[in-house]
Formats: structure tokens, C-alpha cells, sequence
């Protein structure tokens, strides 16, 4: 990661935040946070492409995509954000897997995995929502946070008991 690009990435989102706390600027925060992610992932792809590291590819690519989900969802004022992220999950994942391909084009799976996922991220998108599946979705979602306090407490103490042995 350069961190030219993340400092100057954190003065704006700062100083946008303050500017929409005290009222000077009339804006949606989640919609600023979206901006300097989409930003910041773009700049940064292209400077990781000029280094030639992989990993920072890949973060910078999702670190983008990340970002126009929130700027998608304010601006289309999409109520019902589980199914957003269900197709945001497999579009972020298949673009990934793109970037990987455009990066190393000797791996064709970087290629078909990349064009499945988006593909399934459309299906799901439109097919899967007549079916019923994002009712579905939003039931397991509101199980999945009852229960996730629990869940993490007790990640949490396996990571710390299986740290000793």
C-alpha cells in the first residue's frame, strides 16, 4: 500500500466527516466513506500494478468495490441491504479474480472463476429474488445476529485456549 495514498485518503475522509458533523457540508457520511474508498482503490490499484504486487492488487481492487457499495445503496436508496450484499459479496469476488487474471494471464481458472461469480452475482440478482430467496436470506441474517455475539465470544476463547498449546 502506498502510504501517500492512505494518508491523504484519511485527511479527506476526516475532514469530510467534521464537515458534515458540524453542519457546513450536507452530504451523506456513508456516501463519503464510499467516495474515498472508490478513490483510494483505484489510485492504489494502479500503483500496485506498478509495483508488481499481487496482494496490494487484490486489496485495492475490493477496497474499490467496497466503495460503491455504499455510494449504489444511498443512491438508490435500497432498503433491503441483505440481498445487496449477497450480490456485492460474488461481483467483488469474481472482479477479484479478474484483476488476479489480468495480472497473471497464464491462469485461465482467474478468468472462468472471475466470469462465473459475476455471472451468479446477476442470477442471484434477478432470478434468485423472484424465487424468494433474499426472504429467505433476511431470516437466516436475523438468526445470524442473534447469534453472533456468541459466536465471536466463543472464536474468541478457542483462538485464546489453542494459543498455549
Amino acid at each position: 500500500m502506498n502510504k501517500n495514498l492512505v494518508a491523504i485518503s484519511l485527511i479527506i475522509l476526516g475532514a469530510g466527516l467534521l464537515l458534515i458533523w458540524s453542519g457546513i457540508l450536507i452530504y451523506d457520511s456513508e456516501i463519503l466513506l464510499g467516495l474515498v474508498l472508490a478513490a483510494f482503490g483505484i489510485s492504489n490499484t494502479n500503483y500496485s500494478f506498478r509495483i508488481g504486487s499481487r496482494k496490494a492488487i487484490i486489496l485495492s481492487a475490493i477496497l474499490f468495490l467496497v466503495g460503491v457499495v455504499p455510494i449504489v445503496k444511498n443512491s438508490y436508496e435500497i432498503m433491503d441491504t441483505r440481498g445487496l450484499i449477497l450480490v456485492s459479496i460474488l461481483f467483488i469476488s469474481g472482479a477479484s479474480l479478474l484483476i488476479l487474471f489480468i495480472d497473471n494471464m497464464r491462469q485461465k481458472t482467474f478468468l472462468f472463476s472471475g466470469f462465473a461469480l459475476i455471472i451468479l452475482s446477476y442470477f442471484s440478482l434477478t432470478v434468485l429474488k423472484k424465487i424468494g430467496l433474499f426472504e429467505w436470506l433476511k431470516t437466516v441474517g436475523d438468526m445470524f445476529e442473534i447469534f453472533l455475539p456468541v459466536i465471536l465470544i466463543l472464536f474468541g476463547m478457542s483462538i485464546f485456549i489453542n494459543r498455549k498449546k
